[in-house]
């Protein structure tokens, strides 16, 4: 994470006094139109209410699964392994029954990809870690006055689409 991430985050938690507004948890499909994969992802998010038009989140992902597709003979697979995510979330009220929200944050995960071919037999594989700014936009529904579900799509550079759908609990 670098320090033009840090510095918003910090300045943000020094207004109030730190602490967790909302737990949450969520499950995202991550589209990649390039290479025709869709992975699926589970996430934990943390949010601190910085005031009732913006929040502070930071979110914890673990991958679930790999996805493959084929080139002729050679199958290549992909996962995410794990992630870190802070964003902030600007919407006209969160207090409201139903607040539209835009998400910019940033994100860094590892992912992990092999190919291998069936004749001849070859086998290659790779980890690495992607970073990016994200930008998003969302709905929060709330259920009564301590849960809330939301559903959001946002946007990295080489990344098409990603779908997220949870539950965000008041603590």
């Amino acid at each position: 994470m670098n320090r033009l991430t840090i510095v918003p985050l910090l300045a943000a938690f020094a207004t109030n006094s730190f602490a967790i507004d909302n737990v949450g948890v969520s499950y995202s499909k991550v589209d990649i139109d390039a290479v025709d994969m869709s992975l699926p992802v589970v996430n934990l998010h943390i949010e601190e209410e910085v005031n009732p038009y913006l929040h502070a989140e930071a979110r914890f992902s673990l991958g679930l699964a790999e996805d493959y597709t084929n080139y002729g003979e050679v199958t290549v697979a992909s996962e995410v392994d794990h992630a870190f995510g802070v964003n902030f979330k600007m919407s006209p009220g969160f207090n409201e029954a139903v607040a539209p929200y835009l998400s910019l944050g940033y994100t860094t995960a590892k992912v992990s990809a092999s190919s291998h071919t069936s004749t001849p037999f070859s086998y290659r594989s790779t980890s690495g870690r992607e970073s990016d700014m994200e930008l998003g936009a969302g709905v929060r529904v709330k259920l009564d006055e301590n849960a809330s579900g939301f559903f959001e799509i946002s946007k990295f550079d080489d990344v098409d689409r990603i779908l997220t759908f949870g539950l965000l609990f008041k603590l």
